[in-house]
């Protein structure tokens, strides 16, 4: 009878400190993330990105240069388009990455006579790391930082040459991409809105809709 009351005590015990595991609060915890949305994909549009404010600079320093015998006119921005895709293994924590999607047209003058015509296509390509500091069911607040490539496709028709003639030249490059966003917002459950404030090439200003699964 003896031994039988202490194999009775064991398995009592053995439960007990099966069931203070459970409801402890790390438990708790990895089982709350478990059930969180781990993917996060969005589009966004942004304005005032660093590939148009860093060409308006340069536009700005050629002028004063030439002494604005040679500048460009009818300059126009597309707006910065990006698609984004995080995954989420923590509630504060999400990384992936995005590409972003930038036109520009301009004609190029030449002492008051326009002598080209020229089209550039911007793609950043970065990966990405999202740090969220408040986190609430419908709202939540988060930073975020990214850096890659953007690759440029180039696209020259000029109006005027020698021969007077019109001659048409395409040119492939690229530079560094980043994107700093010391705050951003989402909106909503699966389905949110997001904004965002920062700089780099997916805009000073970004606004945009997301879903989570």
């Amino acid at each position: 009878m003896e031994r039988k009351g202490k194999g009775y005590a064991s398995k009592a015990c053995a439960l007990v400190a099966l069931v203070a595991m459970i409801c402890s609060p790390e438990v708790r915890a990895e089982q709350t993330e478990l059930e969180l949305p781990q993917h996060d994909i969005s589009l966004t549009a942004g304005a005032l990105s660093s590939v148009e404010l860093i060409d308006v600079l340069a536009n700005v320093i050629v002028t004063f240069w030439t002494l604005g015998y040679v500048n460009v006119q009818n300059e126009e921005f597309s707006g910065a388009f990006t698609a984004q895709y995080l995954y989420r293994p923590k509630r504060w924590l999400a990384y992936g990455g995005s590409v972003t999607y930038e036109r520009r047209t301009q004609d190029c003058m030449n002492k008051g006579t326009k002598v080209g015509e020229q089209k550039t296509s911007f793609v950043a390509v970065m990966p990405t790391v999202r740090f969220s500091w408040l986190n609430k069911r419908v709202v939540t607040m988060y930073s975020k930082v990214g850096a890659g490539m953007t690759f440029v496709s180039d696209h020259y028709k000029n109006l005027k040459d020698e021969s007077n003639t019109a001659k048409v030249e395409n040119e492939d490059s690229h530079f560094a991409a980043f994107q700093v966003t010391p705050v951003g917002i989402q909106v909503g459950t699966k389905v949110y809105g997001k904004a965002e404030v920062g700089f780099g090439n997916e805009g000073m200003f970004t606004i945009g809709i997301g879903y989570k699964f």
